[in-house]
């Protein structure tokens, strides 16, 4: 039985989500003997809470170094040489763990893990796969030590700077999601077990923690459509109690629901998703043919999501000024919703399983 060592970090919640998605794959499997680890509880021990606090602290108030960040070639460039090495010094008690698991394979889903396994592998003579969960390449994911890349879709590589010894490493999978997302019920069951009982369209707002103003003001505006609102957000009881106090102020039938276990059937229950440009949660949408828009994307690597989609003609940017028309013109003009088929055509069918299959062959 192979022993495999999955790692992640708890920057936004779709690293975890894709980690924990291949986890339950492989466990299916029967071959495989699966472990699951936080990187940050390893290593250097301010490492993680400073990692976090300065994320967090960008996406809240200074955006424009989120921008900086990922937008910086400069910075992409020197990432070859110098985050490895940082990540030499920041390993700290991952050593021990490896010591413990003896994996045959790490599986890294976020890019810090993926330098502190390049760190190791040479000593401990396992496969490095990673999984990149977004729809754009960016230079920090990139180690010499990788064996394979998973990607969302092949055109990712289109527009980057892929270096000669990464070339070949590629192969277009999907981004892996949970089970629940390839298993499609219809709408008007979907809408049954969420509680919606009348037929006016359901639009579903994702914010999730990070719910500002922004997302207020959206839907403030859409209360004057008539329609059935929901909105998710996540751990921000804030929001919730905030969105809660508009009901009854507008034509919607609004509510507001903070972290929910089944996001899948409020998802197939609408007839369109709003939602920031996370990697994830559009990977879910593709698997389970989801009609999804985005609107208040992050700097960086979500707004590169959006550009992907946007670029293959298969999606759609609210527009705050007039968010109202083009809600309900997504909702009822059948021209506008051939883009949304151009957005299905993108999915990659079973994108956990074909990880796994690609890990399968690798190993045995």
């Amino acid at each position: 039985m192979k022993r495999i060592l999955i790692m992640a970090v708890p920057i936004g919640s779709g690293h975890i989500c894709a980690a924990h998605a291949i986890r339950d794959e492989l466990k299916k499997d029967g071959r495989f003997d699966v472990h699951y680890a936080n990187a940050f509880e390893w290593a250097f021990p301010l490492y993680g809470p400073i990692y976090q606090t300065v994320y967090d602290l960008s996406v809240l108030y200074f955006r424009p170094l989120l921008r900086f960040f990922y937008n910086n070639n400069s910075l992409a460039a020197a990432s070859f040489h110098s985050i490895p090495k940082l990540h030499e010094i920041l390993i700290y008690r991952l050593e021990e763990l490896f010591e413990a698991i003896e994996p045959d394979a790490v599986i890294a889903t976020h890019f810090t893990p993926t330098h502190f396994a390049s760190v190791l592998k040479e000593k401990f003579g396992y496969k490095l796969f990673v999984v990149i969960t977004d729809y754009h390449l960016h230079q920090m994911w990139l180690n010499r030590a990788v064996d394979v890349y998973f990607i969302g879709h092949e055109d990712i590589l289109n527009d980057v700077y892929i270096p000669k010894w990464a070339q070949g490493k590629f192969v277009a999978t999907g981004l892996p999601v949970r089970a629940v997302f390839e298993q499609r019920i219809p709408k008007t069951k979907a809408r049954e077990l969420i509680g919606v009982e009348d037929d006016h369209p359901l639009v579903l707002v994702l914010g999730g923690r990070i719910f500002g103003g922004p997302w207020i003001r959206l839907i403030k505006k859409l209360m004057a459509l008539p329609i059935n609102l929901i909105v998710l957000t996540g751990r921000n009881n804030w929001a919730r109690r905030r969105i809660n106090k508009l009901i009854g102020r507008g034509k919607a039938r609004l509510s507001a629901h903070g972290l929910v276990e089944n996001i899948h059937h409020y998802m197939m229950a609408a007839d369109l998703v709003i939602s920031k440009a996370g990697g994830l949660t559009t990977a879910e949408s593709l698997v389970a043919k989801i009609p999804l828009v985005f609107a208040n994307s992050l700097p960086g690597l979500e707004q590169y999501n959006e550009r992907f989609f946007l670029d293959h003609d298969a999606s759609f940017v609210i527009d705050m000024k007039r968010a109202q028309t083009q809600v309900w013109e997504l909702l009822h003009d059948h021209n506008l919703k051939k883009r949304i088929e151009n957005f299905y055509r993108l999915r990659k069918p079973h994108p956990s399983r074909n990880i796994v299959r690609e890990i399968e062959t690798s190993l045995y």
